[in-house]
């Protein structure tokens, strides 16, 4: 037996019966951890859940999960532990682990690679949409009121100027960032303005919370599985495409400029539309909402990192830089709002066509 610092192996390997482990790989860092475990009973992924889900949380997702399977979805299985469940908890972390799927990344430019994602995510709203469980506690509250509750407290013209006056040297982004709150804040009012209209018209179910490039993995041009259902929590349904539209779509650029990672292109947003319609199609009021419920969320974001920097003097060079990156997105989607809009009348014109 083989040990690591970094993982229980001995714990491990007795609270599940998967044979002689043979070797174990750390994956690129997310919210949690992630191993690479091979035994001589096959390959399999461990997880070590970040240290703020709870035992309720985890089980949740893989009865989640588990719901999924059992309506042919394409979601990685869970294994049992040998007493029973599929969780344990060892030094206070909570492992779970999961048959390794083999496949490749999502490929930018593979329009069949989009074109699978979508349809897998409108797969996943038809069936979870009569997933009766509940989550255990709201992981977030609703974007609406996250939005809110950001946009209250903290900003006023005496604290801003406080804050101004002790730090707006200390680095050459604060002076121009404090200069756009005025607007971030104007831009925050108007979209929850809209957003209270909508969301009461809002479908809710459980979404998945992460369908992003790195959630799917693919043999060929097909989608074998969909992964990360760790964000899932009941919202409104377009916040689902608002998370895939922005990481599917967005252009990465110069990692230098200004506007790394800011526009989304939107024929791929066109197409990622008309996919999932010709499975699911969207709603009227979600057409409405989705160019505000894109703009919510880096508007979130942004304020988010505006109280950080103002409240707990976070004024790191990447905490500033990432909160202007924010601000950008707020900026672009708001310039670019009419093409937003023309495409998704456009995809609601195409799937009322095809149906």
């Amino acid at each position: 037996m083989f040990a690591r610092e970094d993982l229980p192996v001995d714990a491990l390997t007795e609270a599940y019966d998967l044979r002689p482990w043979r070797s174990v790989e750390l994956l690129p860092a997310g919210k949690s951890r992630h191993y690479r475990v091979v035994t001589d009973g096959g390959e399999y992924i461990f997880r070590r859940s970040h240290p703020s889900r709870t035992s309720d949380e985890v089980r949740f997702e893989h009865a989640l999960v588990d719901y999924l399977r059992r309506n042919g979805f394409p979601a990685p299985r869970f294994v049992p532990c040998v007493g029973g469940g599929t969780s344990v908890a060892v030094n206070g972390g909570l492992y779970s682990a999961s048959v390794f799927v083999k496949g490749s990344q999502y490929r930018a430019g593979n329009v069949e690679h989009l074109r699978e994602a979508a349809r897998t995510l409108a797969r996943y709203h038809q069936i979870v949409v009569s997933f009766e469980s509940s989550p255990p506690r709201s992981r977030e509250p609703f974007l609406s009121e996250t939005l809110r509750e950001r946009l209250t407290g903290t900003f006023s013209p005496e604290v801003i100027g406080d804050f101004m006056a002790r730090y707006g040297d200390h680095h050459s982004r604060v002076p121009d960032l404090l200069a756009s709150l005025p607007h971030v804040l104007r831009r925050g009012e108007a979209v929850l303005s809209l957003l209270d209209l909508l969301y009461p018209d809002l479908p809710k179910l459980i979404i998945h919370g992460g369908c992003r490039r790195g959630s799917t993995l693919y043999r060929g041009d097909r989608l074998v599985a969909m992964l990360d259902f760790d964000s899932a929590r009941r919202e409104a349904r377009v916040v689902d495409l608002a998370i895939a539209l922005h990481d599917f779509g967005k252009v990465w650029g110069d990692p230098g400029s200004p506007s790394f990672k800011v526009p989304l292109d939107l024929e791929v947003v066109s197409r990622f539309l008309d996919a999932y319609q010709e499975v699911n199609p969207l709603e009227p009021a979600e057409i409405e909402a989705l160019p505000a419920v894109l703009q919510a969320r880096p508007l979130k974001r942004a304020l988010g990192k505006y109280r950080s920097m103002i409240e707990d003097r976070a004024l790191s060079p990447g905490h500033t830089r990432k909160t202007a990156q924010e601000v950008s997105r707020v900026r672009w989607l708001e310039d670019h709002g009419r093409g937003l809009r023309e495409i998704l009348h456009g995809a609601t014109r195409g799937s009322g066509a095809r149906s």
